[in-house]
């Protein structure tokens, strides 16, 4: 073989085996995204995304996609409009990305660290940073974490008198290796 077949080779082993050596699987069935919108400012409205994937390379990186279509509120006229051109525009925007760029142990526990990356959503890309706590076991990582972004940052501005513009993520996710 010469050296571009081989190098094809050693490069796709790597990639296919990489994360079995160095990354986490996350475990869909016990892990969880969801967030908080508010009305008027005081009255909450939890959603969550039911289509999402992560991987972890601990302690280096994380990155998580989810797919806007599977936006749930319990109410599924609501769902459909955010789905629609006045929010998410899930036909044109189909999925939401956050991408880490550092991972920096927290001196204020064992388990706390910061989390800083990009997060893409309506096709718009901004700097994020937010607190985790990640908790490992033997063979598995529970990484909880926190954040807000403003919506209006990402173009989503449709009712701006009755729907807060500060939205709240939560992520519950369990890995394992």
């Amino acid at each position: 073989m010469g050296f571009p077949i081989k190098f094809f080779w050693f490069f796709f082993l790597f990639i296919l085996y990489s994360n079995l050596l160095f990354g986490y699987k996350l475990v869909i069935d016990k892990s969880t995204l969801s967030f908080k919108a508010y009305q008027f400012k005081r009255l909450p409205t939890n959603g969550s995304f039911h289509v999402f994937n992560a991987t972890l390379n601990w302690p280096d990186s994380i990155l998580v996609n989810f797919e806007m279509k599977s936006v749930d509120t319990n109410n599924k006229t609501r769902d459909r409009h955010l789905r629609s051109p006045d929010f998410l525009s899930v036909n044109t925007f189909p999925r939401a990305t956050f991408v880490s760029k550092t991972i920096k142990k927290e001196t204020t526990s064992k388990n706390s660290y910061i989390v800083s990356g990009h997060f893409t959503l309506k096709g718009k890309t901004i700097p994020v940073s937010f607190p985790i706590e990640a908790i490992p076991s033997s063979n598995s990582i529970n990484f909880k974490g926190q954040t807000s972004i403003n919506r209006f940052d990402y173009g989503i501005t449709h009712y701006k008198r009755t729907v807060d513009k500060k939205i709240d993520i939560f992520i519950d996710f369990l890995f394992s290796k």
